[in-house]
């Protein structure tokens, strides 16, 4: 059986400043949104050329008009 330090937890909790805990919640907020739309960003990207890979694999024409690539002359831009 274990026992739960009381005395230690209390001088930790005593020694916790108030101020330092609210500004670290206030910049959590921003933070999180940004992390969270990069990400989406990036997974919607990775989405989208994922999507254009299918389609030029498939045959069709590229989703973007008809706008030919670089690969599509060979790596130097010739015919």
């Amino acid at each position: 059986m274990f026992t739960i330090p009381v005395e230690e937890i209390t001088e930790r909790a005593r020694q916790a400043h108030p101020g330092r805990a609210l500004l670290t919640a206030i910049v959590l907020v921003p933070w999180l949104l940004g992390w969270s739309l990069r990400k989406l960003w990036l997974g919607l990207t990775i989405l989208w050329q994922a999507a254009t890979v299918g389609w030029h694999d498939a045959g069709g024409d590229p989703p973007s008009g008809g706008r030919p690539t670089p690969s599509d002359h060979g790596p130097f831009g010739g015919a």
